[in-house]
């Protein structure tokens, strides 16, 4: 059978705007030398050509294995699958699934947005991530449904929308596989809610700048009971109080994210996560930013959430507030590995809570508005074996001196500002040694994120006579980014920035400014771009 050739293969798709680049490279994929062409380019030029077992047939066509098919799929964008549909017969039997998989529908701005109803109709069985605007479900039965993310029209009055009809659910027939339900703009009424109950297969509600009345608060609580996670975000729960009651338990809960959610008191504001005693992750966002710490030493006890390992607030608690929450959660063994807080003090009452996490910590972010101390930092890099990612605000190399090794040689993402004073200036090679024992860090990040006056403290020099020559170690180094501030610049120089070349082979962005002088800057941004490395001197990097 005759195959086509790329140049023949690319004169079949659609006369449309230029296809993605990964559409160009789906295309080449067969006619690469050998698989390894897809793998990471270190495992493809270090790789030897696969050794074929006599009793096995080479696959000629990449694009007929499954697995890579997959892979490449995620990648392309829906018109992308489009226009590999028209390609050939074979292609459209491939990409045919993976085309229909996600579907976006509904009456937006200009009108009706997705497919047409016909081919909906016909490969509504390949749907299985719907996303629904208004409510044009059309009555479709989407057996192999998984996910469903409904946005109603904002103007809902109690289950009617503009047209004036009520929106029929039917949410077990039409979708028997359901698994994840998101609701935006919404009242949730009685009705709902017992469909939520009594689906098989519900387990994650997501409920956005919805309105729950009085009536169907009892409901919607016992609703959640066969629920494993939980988000609740602007949603107004219309009644005076919305306390669960003491006897209601949900036993299956594992995830719980409260986000600007009204409620008169501090204990309005946590109920739902009283009721959770088996809970692995929780986020707390209230609607303002005031102090709701009032009596917080009562409700949040040891040994309470026993599963809880993953927490995020964004509060402004005190030292001594942060510190009985996070002491009380997890077990007598510590089982926070994952904590994000915003705003507040992390001083010496929270520091020492958090030493009874040390050891399963694997997430630290104490970034943003957090009022972290250099010393806590410190002890965090020098007692957490299994830190994969750590965000703070500053560490002062004097305190770096004082501690001793870091153990973090898991750690992957570092953001932190490293500060030396201008009569210790022979620290810098101390905190490149330190720097240069984390040989797994891909992303080293120290644009501070706060403006703090720190007196005449300087920033880490990023060149050879401080000692950079130590982070040659830094094989998987991906990112680095540096101040952008005229008074925090670096005084980086071609000889610098080639031996970064030369020693980073997996670089692939420096952001923030390399030096004060724009001509050098230029110089180096130009070489860097050579290389193929980003460089956005005034951008920020995420």
């Amino acid at each position: 059978m005759y195959r086509l050739r790329p140049s023949e293969q690319m004169q079949h798709l659609p006369n449309l705007k230029s296809p993605s680049p990964h559409l160009i490279l789906l295309i080449n994929v067969p006619h690469c030398f050998h698989l390894d062409n897809l793998l990471s380019p270190d495992l493809a030029s270090t790789s030897k050509p696969p050794q074929v077992s006599e009793t096995v047939m080479p696959c000629e066509n990449p694009l007929e294995i499954p697995e890579i098919v997959g892979m490449v799929a995620s990648y392309l964008r829906g018109i992308d699958l489009a226009r590999c549909l028209r390609v050939s017969k074979s292609w459209r039997d491939i990409f045919l699934s993976h085309r229909w998989r996600a579907i976006e529908r509904g009456v937006r701005l200009f009108g009706y947005y997705g497919p047409n109803e016909g081919a909906l109709y016909k490969y509504q069985h390949l749907v299985q991530d719907l996303v629904v605007y208004g409510s044009s479900q059309a009555y479709l039965h989407h057996p192999n449904l998984r996910k469903l993310h409904m946005i109603v029209n904002p103007d809902i009055r109690k289950g009617r929308i503009g047209t004036g009809r009520t929106i029929h659910w039917g949410l077990t027939e039409k979708y028997p596989l359901l698994d994840y339900l998101s609701l935006s703009s919404v009242n949730v009424d009685r009705a709902l809610c017992r469909e939520i109950l009594e689906h098989p297969s519900i387990r994650t509600l997501s409920l956005c700048s919805a309105v729950i009345m009085e009536d169907t608060l009892t409901v919607f609580w016992e609703a959640c009971r066969n629920l494993e996670c939980l988000l609740i975000s602007t949603v107004n729960f219309n009644s005076e109080s919305r306390l669960i009651p003491k006897d209601t338990v949900f036993g299956r809960m594992r995830r719980l994210i409260l986000s600007y959610v009204e409620a008169h008191s501090l204990l309005e504001q946590l109920d739902p996560v009283f009721h959770c005693p088996l809970l692995e992750k929780l986020e707390w966002e209230p609607p303002n930013a005031l102090n709701v710490w009032m009596n917080i030493n009562h409700p949040f006890q040891r040994d309470r959430w026993p599963q809880l390992n993953e927490l995020c607030i964004s509060i402004d608690p005190q030292d001594a507030e942060l510190g009985s929450l996070v002491e009380g959660l997890g077990n007598c063994f510590g089982k926070i590995t994952n904590l994000r807080a915003w705003r507040g003090t992390f001083g010496p009452q929270a520091s020492k809570a958090l030493g009874f996490h040390f050891t399963t910590l694997v997430e630290l972010r104490l970034n943003y508005r957090m009022s972290v101390a250099s010393s806590t930092i410190r002890d965090v890099l020098c007692s957490c074996p299994n830190l994969e990612i750590l965000r703070a605000r500053i560490i002062y190399a004097r305190d770096i001196a004082e501690g001793g090794p870091w153990v973090c040689q898991q750690l992957r993402e570092l953001g932190v500002c490293f500060r030396v004073g201008e009569t210790e200036q022979g620290l810098h090679s101390l905190v490149f040694e330190r720097l240069s024992t984390l040989t797994r860090l891909e992303t080293l990040d120290m644009k501070e994120s706060a403006r703090v006056n720190h007196g005449s403290d300087g920033v880490l020099d990023f060149r050879r006579d401080y000692g950079l020559e130590r982070l040659a170690s830094l094989h998987e180094l991906r990112v680095l980014r540096f101040h952008t501030k005229v008074e925090h610049m670096q005084q980086i120089g071609m000889e610098d920035v080639e031996w970064m070349i030369d020693n980073w082979k997996k670089l692939k962005g420096i952001y923030g400014r390399l030096n004060r002088d724009p001509k050098v800057e230029s110089q180096l941004s130009d070489a860097l771009k050579s290389r193929s490395i980003e460089t956005h001197g005034c951008h920020i990097f995420q």
